[in-house]
């Protein structure tokens, strides 16, 4: 799988250099049904639409985040494509919807204290995209992000060198909006130094779909529950999250159906946790690649194109800087460290 190694310190300049490090495949990528989101969604879309929308969604970027609007620019640079196609990378999610999704544990490690692990898993087929990405001096102190990503997308989930980590789940509550995708919060809160910045980013921008986020930084560990118009925060030593709101002030505006896999996968966790509590790196890989009530589990195989299938997982220790990453399922291919 790639590895980017990004020195560029200026935003344009970033984007154009992850660009051109890519270009093959992020034009492989693109004429695959746009992305794959022809591919995924029920009805389909014309270019022009998806262009259309692309540049609103790329305006309210501008606004609120210029710098990250300077690097999606500058991404179409380097990979010679329009800035239209170049923020489509960034707003996938926004138009396929839907999907099962990812699982997250939160937890302090004996040894590499606050601790994220979660597995990725999204429909599409994604396997020739996945990538890990180093960003130098990409935050507030010009301090680096290492980040899992495929290939055009600038944030998902990832780590920096004020020892803060990000992980991301889809939930589904609420309407959807032209706003800043969830994603690129993300890369924008990479780049702040503490937990609390990145809250105050959470309140200042206008998001356009709804995610939960688990955040880590020394010994707290913290997840946020967000609609387009609110969020709330749960805190604690141990934290689980599937892809249902557990914050019962938005359980009444959950859209995720009673047959989803993440009730199924929320059990599994319980059950284990309620048996033994003490939660490790190591005890952490071993639940990400549990298959009970398979292909309903953590470790999904299996499902159809359009079905969330587990692609990846990450441990994230923000604290020793390290980033493990398992190219592939967790029950069968190993993690690779990566370091800041």
């Amino acid at each position: 799988m790639a590895v980017y190694e990004i020195c560029e310190t200026d935003p344009g300049r970033r984007g154009e250099a992850y660009g051109f490090a890519a270009r093959d495949l992020i034009r492989l990528f693109l004429d695959d049904g746009l992305a794959q989101v022809n591919r995924l969604r029920r009805v389909p879309l014309a270019q022009e639409e998806v262009m259309g929308i692309s540049r609103q969604f790329l305006a309210v970027l501008h606004d609120h985040l210029p710098g990250l609007g300077q690097e999606v620019l500058g991404l179409a640079r380097g990979a010679d494509i329009t800035p239209e196609q170049a923020m489509l990378l960034q707003i996938r999610r926004e138009l396929t919807g839907w999907g099962e999704d990812c699982t997250t544990l939160a937890f302090i490690d004996p040894e590499e204290g606050g601790t994220i692990a979660q597995t990725i898993d999204l429909s599409g087929d994604l396997r020739d995209y996945l990538c890990a990405l180093r960003y130098r001096g990409a935050t507030e102190h010009a301090g680096d992000i290492l980040m899992w990503a495929y290939t055009g997308l600038l944030g998902y989930a990832g780590i920096n060198s004020h020892g803060l980590a990000v992980g991301i789940n889809m939930v589904i509550g609420g309407v959807w909006r032209v706003g800043v995708p969830p994603y690129l919060l993300v890369r924008q809160l990479l780049g702040k130094t503490s937990i609390e910045a990145c809250l105050e980013e959470i309140v200042r921008i206008p998001r356009a779909s709804s995610r939960s986020l688990t955040l880590a930084q020394g010994g707290r560990l913290l997840i946020v529950e967000m609609t387009v118009l609110g969020h709330r925060v749960l805190e604690g030593s141990v934290l689980t999250h599937c892809n249902h709101f557990l914050h019962p002030d938005f359980t009444g505006e959950e859209q995720v159906s009673s047959q989803s896999t993440t009730y199924l996968r929320t059990q599994v966790l319980d059950s284990a946790l309620s048996h033994d509590p003490r939660l490790d790196i190591a005890r952490a890989r071993i639940l990400l690649a549990d298959h009970t009530n398979s292909p309903a589990s953590i470790c999904a195989h299996g499902r159809e194109f359009k079905q969330g299938k587990t692609v990846s997982a990450l441990v994230m220790s923000p604290a020793k800087g390290d980033l493990q990453i398992c190219f592939g399922k967790p029950c069968s291919a190993p993690f690779e460290r990566f370091s800041l």
